[in-house]
């Protein structure tokens, strides 16, 4: 039980200060949006997305969701995350994973990857959470990074080895590969670095050196050390960045796709909308940018076009409120200890 108490904290963005709950509920927001807006374009080569328009993109997606901005696994599963941490007041993997396996027996399984499908299957038969998740070399997809912002959420001012080792509990639920695990790990800071207000030409230095902390020096810490120098080296076309970078539901190209737009894009919108011009895995890689997108420019960024035609929308605004209750009781509770 969340107690009814908020401590209202605030971030300045340029020359105005934006509540810190705003940016929580920004964060999930931006999930659903990008995920909604790419869900039409999965797939695609990002030669046919070549003179896409903001709004020809959400034309596209509300004949695909019958007037609805509808959103796929990546939000279901960031839901049932979020679900999961308010029921326990913090992070439980065994709950975690009971609230996977709710939305996979509610048959909406929309957009759901190989791996996931096959780990919540084992757990089906098994019911053993601890392993269920799929061990392969294969099994390095961006599942488990589209879901994690709700972990970076809660664990926003934890240590830093508190945040990766839920980061790490969560992913191997349904992937245990160490890809996906630093991809989450990456999206997590991300996301932390996001609301903090770092500048955005260090995030990744910032997260490179936090890897390699952790002993993660692995293909995706390679792959942002390449888009890092790719930031100062190259123009900013999104048809030559998903050739640089690639755009697949490697978890590898989806991170760094993500944060190369974010980096390199000055509004919520063009976040998205160069993300999904990308083409590839559209709205996994839209909606991980857009976790760190709406985490950074908060919900008052995101265009009310998009949030009015968004699905469940009050939904998501109640959980992204509920932990950002949970945080704040968390520091009313640290600062009463120390």
């Amino acid at each position: 039980m969340i107690a009814d108490f908020t401590l209202m904290l605030y971030v300045i963005i340029g020359d105005y200060m934006v509540d810190l709950g705003s940016k929580f509920r920004g964060t999930l927001l931006g999930v659903a949006v990008g995920d909604a807006l790419g869900a039409t374009y999965e797939g695609a080569s990002y030669k046919s997305t070549m003179g896409l328009l903001p709004k020809s993109i959400l034309q596209t997606a509300l004949i695909y969701g019958e007037g609805k901005l509808r959103y796929t696994d990546d939000t279901l599963m960031t839901i049932a995350l979020a679900k999961s941490i308010l029921e326990a007041g913090e992070f439980n993997p065994e709950l975690a994973m009971q609230k996977y396996y709710e939305w996979y027996l509610t048959g909406d399984l929309r957009g759901i990857g190989i791996t996931t499908n096959k780990a919540l299957h084992n757990y089906h038969i098994t019911k053993d959470w601890k392993n269920s998740g799929v061990l392969s070399q294969w099994s390095a997809g961006n599942g488990t990074a589209m879901r994690v912002s709700p972990l970076a959420l809660y664990h926003l001012s934890s240590p830093l080895d508190l945040l990766y080792r839920d980061v790490r509990r969560d992913a191997v639920l349904t992937h245990r590969n160490e890809l996906s695990v630093t991809g989450s790990l990456v999206v997590a800071l991300a996301v932390r670095f996001a609301i903090n207000e770092e500048e955005k030409f260090n995030f990744i230095p910032k997260i490179l050196s936090v890897l390699e902390s952790f002993g993660l020096k692995n293909e995706v810490y390679q792959k942002l050390v390449d888009i890092d120098e790719l930031i100062y080296s190259k123009p900013n076309d999104p048809q030559d960045v998903a050739l640089e970078i690639g755009n697949s539901g490697f978890v590898v190209e989806s991170v760094a796709i993500a944060l190369y737009q974010f980096i390199t894009r000055n509004t919520f919108e063009d976040v998205i909308y160069y993300t999904i011009t990308c083409g590839g895995d559209t709205d996994t890689n839209a909606s991980i940018a857009g976790a760190i997108a709406g985490a950074y420019y908060s919900e008052k960024a995101i265009p009310e076009i998009y949030l009015s035609r968004l699905e469940r929308l009050e939904e998501l605004i109640a959980l992204a409120n509920g932990l950002y209750k949970l945080y704040t009781l968390k520091q009313k509770t640290n600062t009463t200890l120390h």
